[in-house]
């Protein structure tokens, strides 16, 4: 199913981890911005196509080094690893493969509604715009309140909605291409 391998990438770049605080030593720029940000952090989402669970994902963050932090996704047929770190306000995710020569901005610490910004991953130009601050999502898991950021695709015209909270990272993705629908949506995490 192509829209979910699709959607299995486009997941790997919101579920983000890193080091743990050391109480002695001030605590790195990433964690303050991000919150969720530590390694051994697992989410665990269901997978649902035009309506139906299909699936789930369990992404967890298995490794950091020198402030970049290797997360790892499964599913039944997928495996994938992600790198993700913070440059400026901005978090920015590259695949397996890549480099941060193409690594994509899919977060800011600061989103204000309206914001804009453009990326190309290598493949394609990516357009993202925060539309909303502190929307009320509601998922397996509870009721979150959430940044709400949609990326379109310049070539497919297909659009990833990321619907995110500070403190506990991606709460729900929904990809929308050619008439079809599927999503992530947050049933378990271990923190």
């Amino acid at each position: 199913m192509k829209i979910k391998t699709i959607l299995v990438f486009a997941v790997c770049l919101f579920a983000i981890a890193s080091c743990k605080k050391e109480e002695s030593v001030p605590q790195p720029e990433s964690q303050k911005s991000f919150a969720y940000l530590k390694v051994g952090h697992q989410w665990i989402y269901d997978f649902r196509y035009n309506g139906g669970i299909y699936d789930s994902l369990t992404i967890s963050t298995v490794a950091e080094n020198k402030d970049i932090y290797e997360m790892f996704m499964q599913d039944a047929v997928t495996k994938a690893t992600s790198y993700q770190y913070v440059e400026g306000e901005y978090l920015r995710s590259y695949d397996f493969g890549r480099d941060k020569s193409n690594a994509v901005r899919i977060a800011s610490q600061n989103s204000k509604q309206g914001d804009t910004w453009a990326d190309f991953n290598g493949q394609d130009s990516l357009f993202s715009t925060v539309k909303q601050i502190e929307l009320s999502i509601t998922v397996p898991l509870g009721t979150y309140s959430c940044t709400e950021i949609e990326t379109t695709y310049k070539k497919s015209g297909a659009k990833q909605t990321y619907y995110v909270n500070k403190t506990n990272g991606l709460i729900k993705m929904v990809f929308t291409s050619s008439g079809s629908t599927a999503s992530y949506e947050l049933r378990k995490k271990n923190f």
